[in-house]
């Protein structure tokens, strides 16, 4: 019985180390395989932390530079207009009726 069972493990054993060539294409196989996934990871690595954050953090940064250029020019317009007080309405001036003006010096 024994016997049975230990030639039994040495078959199942022995069909995976048919040849070689077998070998080769497993291990092979296997290689590509671990290469692709360290390759598949690393894009992963790259994209989902380097490339959106920083695009994310560009745009954010363009939306503030966009809200300051806007304030900057509603302070510049808000500036430029007088203040609004309270317009007087001149007189008016009859012909001849002009009067001199002179300097005095102190």
């Amino acid at each position: 019985m024994l016997y049975a069972f230990l030639k039994g493990v040495y078959t199942v054993f022995h069909l995976f180390n048919i040849s070689s060539v077998w070998d080769s294409y497993l291990c092979f196989n296997m290689i590509k395989l671990i290469f692709y996934g360290l390759v598949t990871y690393l894009v992963y690595k790259l994209v989902f932390e380097l490339i959106i954050p920083v695009g994310k953090a560009s745009s954010q940064m363009r939306e503030k530079m966009q809200q300051m250029q806007q304030q900057q020019q509603n302070f510049q317009q808000q500036q430029s207009q007088p203040k609004a007080e309270p317009e007087k309405a001149p007189k008016p001036i009859a012909d001849k009726e002009y009067i001199e003006f002179e300097e005095l010096k102190p």
